[in-house]
């Protein structure tokens, strides 16, 4: 799918908007405001319908895939939401976040050696690093596609790094 690209501007603007609406407010409006804009987004709508036509097949009803299209459009925004405006309260951290396996990395490391760690993506991968950063001390390096322009990349790999990664 060819992705559209986003302003610049447009970014910094959800930034901001993302640390001033508290989550209680936030969330579902951004979940209910993403259904809108996702309608109307062109080729976005037009290439996540195509692939969700695919991963569904064609038994899937029109109405079927547009809604699984727009939820995982919903699910795309709501993650750069929480990107921008991570977690701080730990009660909310604990019930949204969990892992296992993590004594598997320390075994690693004791043994002198390095570690990769690999993670469904379900979700942000910035979640990945809060934890390593949270729960285990630790800082993960989060491989990352080349965005354009240079400065959205930069942008957005600062915005990692603020949250505990590396970009």
């Amino acid at each position: 799918m060819q992705r559209e690209e986003v302003p610049f501007y447009s970014w910094r603007a959800f930034h901001w908007l993302a640390n001033q609406l508290p989550p209680w407010l936030g969330e579902p409006l951004l979940h209910w405001l993403a259904g809108v804009v996702f309608r109307f987004s062109g080729a976005t709508y037009r290439g996540a319908t195509e692939n969700m036509r695919h991963m569904l097949g064609p038994r899937a009803s029109h109405a079927e895939v547009e809604a699984a299209a727009r939820t995982a459009f919903q699910n795309s925004l709501l993650n750069y939401y929480r990107f921008f405006r991570p977690l701080s309260d730990d009660a909310a951290w604990a019930r949204l976040v969990s892992a296992e396996g993590a004594e598997h990395y320390f075994a690693a490391l004791q043994q002198g050696r390095g570690a990769i760690v690999i993670s469904a993506h379900l979700g942000g991968a910035e979640f990945l690093a809060q934890y390593g950063r949270r729960n285990l001390g630790i800082r993960f390096t989060v491989p990352a596609e080349p965005i354009k322009p240079e400065s959205l990349y930069r942008f957005m790999v600062e915005q990692r790094e603020r949250h505990g990664g590396r970009g």
